[in-house]
C-alpha cells in the first residue's frame, strides 16, 4: 500500500514535539523545494518504471497481433490499470518536485506541506484502483487458460476476485475515515482524532500480500500436473509464479509502513520507491506469459537458438502429428490417452495450447 497522507496527521500532531534545533532549521519553501537524493531517487525509479511497463504493453499488443489472436476482457483490464499506472508514476514526482518529499515533513512550509498531503492522497486512490485493475487482469487470464479445471477453482479465482476488490476499496477508503475531520486526509485541517494508524494501514498492506499469495497460488496445482519433463515444467512454474516478486516488495512496503510512522515524508520516499517497483513489476509479470512470440521473433533469434520443433508420433491411438511455432497449431488425438507435451514452447506460444493440455485432463481434476 502506498504510503497515506494519514500519516502525515500523525506528524502534524507530533510537530509541536520535535526538538528546538528542528523548529530553529529554515523552512522549505515552495514552488519547488530544493530535491534531496532520496526524492531523486525517486523521481529515476518512477522514470525507469513507466520505461519497462510500457515496453511490456507494446510487447503484449504486437504478440496478440503476431497471432492474430483477439483481445479478451483481462486486455482491457491491464491497459486501465497501465494508464492509472501513468498517472501514479507523474504523481510521484509531483510529490518530489513540489510536494517536497525527502525532507523533514515539520521543515516544510505550510504550503509545500499541503502539496504533499494532496500528493500522497492522491498517489494512495490511483495506486489502489490501478493495483486492483492489474490483478483482475491476471485472475481473469488465469481462469480463461485453465477454464477446464472445474468448480472449485473457478470458486477460487472469484475469491480472488473479492479480495483484490476489497483490499483497493479499503485502500481507497480508508484515508477519508480513519481520522476526523475528514479534511485532515488531504492536510487542510488539523486532525482533532485518529484511530490506531499503524494498525490500519498494516491492515492494508497484509490484506495486499494475502490477496497476491491467492492470486500466485491459483494455477500452480494444474501446472504443476501438466504433461510435461520436469524442466518445461519448471519453466512453467516460474512464468506463473513470477508474481512472487510483487509479493516481496509488499513485504517490504510493510516494513516502510511499521516504521515510517515518526517521519512521513522522508520515510515515504522509500515506500514510494517500492510501491513504484511493486505495482510496476505487477504490471509486468502480467504481460509475461503472453510476450513468447515476440522473443521468438527477437531475443531468441539473436541468439541463434531455434524455436521450432518437430514431433512425430506413430503410436496406437494416435495420428501423427507435427508442433511447430505457428500460431494455432495443435496436437490430434484419438481415444481417451494423454498425450505427452513436445516442450515448453509448445505450451508456451499461446494460452490455446495451455487450455488445449487442461482439456486433456479435466477428468483428472474433476475427481
Amino acid at each position: 500500500m502506498a504510503m497515506s497522507p494519514l500519516r502525515h496527521s500523525v506528524v502534524a500532531v507530533r510537530a509541536a514535539e520535535t526538538t528546538a534545533e528542528s523548529s530553529a532549521a529554515p523552512l522549505i519553501t515552495g514552488p519547488y523545494p530544493q530535491l534531496t537524493q532520496p526524492g531523486k531517487s525517486l523521481i529515476a525509479v518512477s522514470v525507469i518504471m513507466v520505461f519497462f511497463t510500457t515496453a511490456w504493453t507494446v510487447m503484449r499488443i504486437i504478440s496478440r497481433n503476431i497471432r492474430k489472436s483477439p483481445y479478451y476482457i483481462e486486455d482491457y483490464f491491464y491497459f486501465t490499470g497501465q494508464i492509472l499506472y501513468y498517472v501514479v508514476a507523474a504523481l510521484f514526482i509531483l510529490s518530489v518536485v513540489e510536494g517536497g518529499a525527502g525532507h523533514d515533513l515539520v521543515r516544510l512550509a505550510p504550503d509545500v506541506s499541503s502539496k504533499f498531503s494532496r500528493y500522497a492522497l492522491a498517489i494512495q486512490v490511483a495506486y489502489s484502483i490501478c493495483l486492483c485493475f492489474i490483478k483482475v487482469a491476471v485472475i481473469c487470464m488465469i481462469r480463461r487458460i485453465f477454464r477446464t479445471a472445474g468448480q472449485l477453482f473457478v470458486m477460487a479465482t472469484w475469491t480472488a476476485t473479492v479480495l483484490s476488490v476489497i483490499w483497493a476499496l479499503y485502500g481507497i477508503i480508508l484515508p477519508f475515515i480513519l481520522c476526523k475531520p475528514v479534511e485532515s486526509a488531504w492536510g487542510a485541517a488539523r486532525p482533532e482524532k485518529c484511530g490506531d494508524i499503524v494498525m490500519a494501514h498494516v491492515a492494508v498492506a497484509v490484506l495486499d500480500i494475502i490477496s497476491e499469495v491467492v492470486i500466485v497460488a491459483l494455477p500452480m496445482k494444474m501446472v504443476y500436473n501438466l504433461h510435461m519433463n520436469r524442466a518445461h515444467k519448471l519453466a512453467m512454474l516460474a512464468v506463473f509464479g513470477a508474481g512472487f516478486v510483487t509479493i516481496i516488495f509488499s513485504c517490504v512496503r510493510l516494513y516502510y509502513v511499521y516504521i515510517g510512522i515518526q517521519n512521513i515524508s522522508k520515510i515515504s520516499t522509500g515506500g514510494f520507491i517500492s510501491t513504484a517497483l511493486q505495482a510496476g513489476i505487477a504490471i509486468m509479470v502480467a504481460s509475461s506469459p503472453m510476450l513468447r512470440p515476440v522473443f521468438d521473433r527477437t531475443a531468441l533469434k539473436w541468439l541463434g537458438i531455434s524455436i521450432r520443433s518437430t514431433r512425430e508420433e506413430s503410436t496406437p491411438g494416435t495420428t501423427r502429428s507435427r508442433a511447430t511455432g505457428g500460431v494455432g497449431t495443435r496436437r490430434l488425438s484419438q481415444g481417451p490417452s494423454h498425450t505427452r507435451s513436445g516442450g515448453f514452447q509448445q505450451m508456451h506460444e499461446s494460452e490455446e495450447h495451455l487450455a488445449w493440455e487442461m482439456a486433456t485432463m479435466n477428468g483428472k481434476f474433476n475427481r
